[in-house]
């Protein structure tokens, strides 16, 4: 069985509209995710490197209509964070899952595996996913998104900050799931995470207890020390153990694929070695022509006057004319591997082979050839496989997803201090090694190779767990630090800052007993995080937006006066074209534009245009419950455009009592004939456009017109429905 190979992206993102988003990743860069995996998603057409301020725009917008939340190992996020989606740190417990989860129309995408959201997890190591497409009206599938909402529920519980977008996206899945049904009466798959209990132990509940465990099969970057906090490996507890003694009374073969960098013995330097010298040694075998190369792996182990019998990269036997191999040596194109070694746990690999275990071990190399280029894509794949075989079937347990081979990964549950992983469990009929997934893998003879534990770096004290949330309120304008009343090690004097500017926006000995509040806060097209300096270190805090609805989509676009709001809504003139008017300091600037579309002033026909162009934003089939709320309560919506209106009667050049009662009875009566399509959706837009026309409604009661000898008045008032 060989997996598909493609551009994790390609497969990411649909035609069609996205409804919302959730990314779970260890480690994070924020400048490839917005620039390469959120354009994608969004759908987003300026290019973030030469239309900056217009990719920007054109990201908040499409973030104000499609909520995404990305939630992230507090320690591994990169600096770097500008647009405003929800970026959650989880600090409690290692945070290791790699998962995304895009809503639809009709279905759901999900990916579960083993890449990070980086330029390497995207397509710079060698990762493994698992894609699926989980319509709502199918049983099985319904089963897995309902196993993935517990997940996400659980991780809200651990972030240090809630956000509010996570909480959108599973409304979202809520309405598109409805009450939930019947269970299906069989799985093709079972989502497995670990925020309630350890993985493996219910990936080995799912094999029959009757069945014969044939074969095992571990392909892993990392095994039992997989980070730098991990304990000391105990033989008798490993993964590795665990596996093989999964059904007593079997004694399955182990395949274990480990990372090789082969890059260092490809260009280390070597004496021209002969075959008798290199017997029972790997070999790398150029082949092919300049622009098709390839490189083949052999192990040489009898040699006759024209014949070589080795093993090939499956370790099966084979013969080739001794010959062609000794052109190869002689031409530079062969020679033993030198300083063969792989990563992985040394003591348990041989205490199992030492115990009878028939144990396989398999190298993947970093090196490779693509289009005649060598390249470097290191393993960072995960794949664990149990073939069985039970009342004369064969069959093979998968799981794929983000847990190494570690106790930690798939062993340990929250008591035990184990990391959150995700994984998904499946069975293919047949019997199935990790070499069949991975026929890049290479057999090697563990009696050839040193198996080398990894080594790492002791982590320093993460200072930025001592601010819980940094939180934008952008109606307000405010933002409000909320400090953690203990951090990893003491704080001590500090600066806090926004953007490149020298003078920061809090200086302290110590954390702060409350919370520190920014009045006249505006988030910048630059930055949307804080960076925190202390103990000659610096820290990032991600910003998050309180109610992303009323974000200005560039702060051109804040503040706009009544005019620019009709003229807007009315379709007389762009966003994207009030926004270059009212940033060009130096240009002709909105009055003169305004003065050609309203003349002296705005009269009724203008306003009615604005009022239709709301009504039929809001009868939009494909518009999202954030983007209905959005139109109806954003900063250029009808909310707006009303407040503004409120705000000019009674002042020089403004509206009478009567004019804006007038409006607003118009308004009122143009909206509340607003054909909602009926779906899932239409429920939560009647909740949002209900609240809103009750508050005009009471506004409107505070303006009614008197009759005032005006007989007239009470039949338009009978005709709106506002009357004293």
């Amino acid at each position: 069985m060989k997996l598909g190979s493609a551009r994790v992206l390609d497969r990411l993102v649909a035609e069609e509209l996205c409804y919302g988003a959730v990314f779970c990743s260890y480690s994070f860069d924020p400048a490839y995710f917005e620039e390469q995996v959120l354009r994608a998603v969004l759908r987003l057409s300026s290019d973030p490197q030469e239309q900056p301020l217009r990719f920007h725009g054109e990201a908040v917008r499409a973030l104000q209509t499609t909520p995404v939340a990305c939630i992230v190992d507090a320690g591994m996020r990169q600096p770097g964070h500008k647009l405003p989606y929800d970026l959650l740190d989880v600090h409690a417990r290692v945070f290791h899952p790699k998962l995304a989860l895009l809503l639809f129309d009709e279905f759901a995408r999900l990916h579960i595996g083993s890449g990070n959201l980086t330029r390497g997890g995207f397509g710079g190591n060698t990762e493994l996913f698992f894609i699926r497409d989980l319509h709502y009206d199918d049983a099985d599938s319904a089963a897995v998104l309902r196993e993935v909402d517990e997940f996400l529920a659980d991780i809200g519980g651990l972030t240090k900050n809630p956000g509010t977008q996570l909480g959108l996206v599973r409304d979202e899945l809520a309405r598109r799931m409805g009450s939930g049904g019947a269970e299906p009466r069989a799985r093709s798959c079972q989502f497995l995470c670990s925020t309630r209990e350890a993985i493996l132990p219910r990936f080995l509940d799912l094999i029959p207890a009757d069945a014969r465990v044939t074969r095992v099969g571990v392909l892993a970057p990392f095994f039992e020390r997989d980070d730098a906090d991990a304990a000391i490996s105990d033989e008798l507890s490993s993964v590795l153990t665990t596996l093989v003694k999964a059904r007593p009374k079997s004694s399955p073969t182990l395949d274990v694929g480990l990372l090789w960098d082969d890059m260092k013995s490809a260009t280390a330097a070597t004496a021209n070695a002969t075959l008798d010298e290199g017997l029972g040694r790997l070999w790398s075998w150029n082949e092919g022509t300049e622009k098709d190369a390839s490189i083949n792996y052999i192990t040489p182990v009898k040699l006759t006057a024209n014949q070589v019998e080795y093993e090939d990269r499956r370790g099966e036997r084979r013969r080739r004319p001794r010959g062609e191999l000794e052109k190869a040596i002689q031409e530079g194109r062969a020679r033993p591997v030198e300083g063969l070694s792989g990563f992985a746990p040394r003591k348990i690999i041989k205490m199992l082979s030492a115990s009878g275990v028939d144990l396989h071990v398999w190298l993947h190399p970093a090196r490779r050839f693509e289009d005649g280029v060598s390249v470097n894509r290191p393993l960072h794949a995960k794949l664990f496989t149990i073939a069985i075989e039970r009342r004369r079937q064969e069959l093979t347990y998968v799981l794929v997803g983000s847990p190494n081979a570690s106790r930690r990964a798939l062993l340990q549950g929250p008591a035990q201090g184990g990391n959150v992983e995700t994984a998904v469990a499946f069975v293919l009929e047949g019997s199935h090694a990790i070499a069949d997934f991975a026929p890049e893998l290479v057999h090697g003879r563990l009696e050839s190779m040193d198996l080398v534990e990894r080594e790492f770096p002791e982590s320093l004290a993460n200072l930025s767990l001592w601010i819980e949330s940094a939180v934008h309120d952008a109606e307000q304008r405010t933002l409000t630090i909320t400090w953690a009343k203990e951090g990893p090690a003491p704080l001590g004097p500090y600066q806090l800052f926004y953007t490149t500017s020298d003078k920061p926006i809090a200086v302290d000995d110590g954390a702060p007993t409350h919370p520190t509040v920014v009045v006249g806060f505006t988030l910048v097209e630059s930055s949307c995080e804080l960076v925190l300096s202390a103990g000659e270190r610096e820290f990032t805090i991600p910003i998050t937006v309180r109610d992303l609805a009323m974000l200005p989509a560039s702060p051109a676009l804040m503040d706009l006066e009544l005019r620019e709001l009709l003229a807007l809504l009315g379709r007389r003139i762009g966003a994207e074209r009030i926004e270059v008017l009212r940033s060009n300091k130096n240009g002709i600037g909105m009055a003169p534009v305004l003065e050609a579309i309203f003349g002296d002033g705005f009269g009724p026909v203008d306003v009615f245009k604005a009022w239709w162009g709301i009504s039929g934003d809001l009868e939009d089939h494909g518009l999202s419950v954030p983007a209905f709320r959005l139109v109806v309560l954003g900063p250029i919506g009808a909310a707006a455009v009303w407040k503004r209106m409120r705000e000019a009667v009674g002042v020089l050049d403004g509206l009478t009592r009567d004019e804006a009662w007038f409006y607003g009875a118009e308004l009122l009566d143009t909206l509340s004939h607003v054909n909602i399509p009926e779906d899932p959706r239409a429920a939560a837009k009647r909740a949002i456009l209900m609240e809103f026309l009750t508050a005009l409604r009471g506004d409107l009661e505070d303006l009614v017109p008197a009759e005032d000898g005006r007989p007239w008045m009470r039949r338009i008032l009978q005709h709106y429905g506002v009357q004293p």
